[in-house]
Parts: C-alpha cells; structure tokens; sequence
C-alpha cells in the first residue's frame, strides 16, 4: 500500500522543473481539532479504512518539502477546504 509520502514523491518525480504538486484537501489545525468537520471526517475515514485521516499544514508541508519541493504555500478556498502547492524547482 502506497502512502501519501510515495505518492508525493512519485508526482515530484514524474514533474517538470517549475511543475506544481497541488493538495486540495481538509487540511487540520496542529492539535487535530479544528476544523470541526474535518476532525468528524477523520473519524469517518478512521472506521471505514485501514489508515485513513486528514493531515495538518504541517505534515502535507513536510511531505512536500522531503520529496523536494521549494516554495510551499497554503491557499485557503472558500468552500472551507485548502490547496497546499509545491514547486519543483
């Protein structure tokens, strides 16, 4: 079973130079409790799946950052979700 870390990697492999990894998503709070909806999603994810849950803006950064990405930034949508974008450098 592959993990969001691979699968990261694998897309920063397969880009371009100057090529985007984007991460549309709930993205938590750092003590996993906010935003409400997205904690009650992980528990869905959590009964329905072997490994499912939602990440915080710190662990997706660090996803991207350790398969090698520059420039990482967060962008809050208006449907309460959140893109976190990479650049292959």
């Amino acid at each position: 079973e592959i993990t969001n870390k691979q699968l990261i990697k694998k897309c920063f492999n397969a880009a371009n130079n100057g090529g985007q990894i984007v991460i549309s998503d709930i993205i938590m709070s750092n003590d996993r409790l906010e935003p409400l909806y997205g904690a009650e999603f992980a528990i869905n994810m959590l009964v329905a799946t072997n490994d499912g849950n939602t990440y915080t803006e710190l662990e997706i950064s660090a996803w991207l950052k350790n398969a090698g990405c520059n420039n990482i930034k967060r962008i809050n949508l208006p449907d309460k979700g959140a893109m976190m974008i990479g650049i292959k450098p």
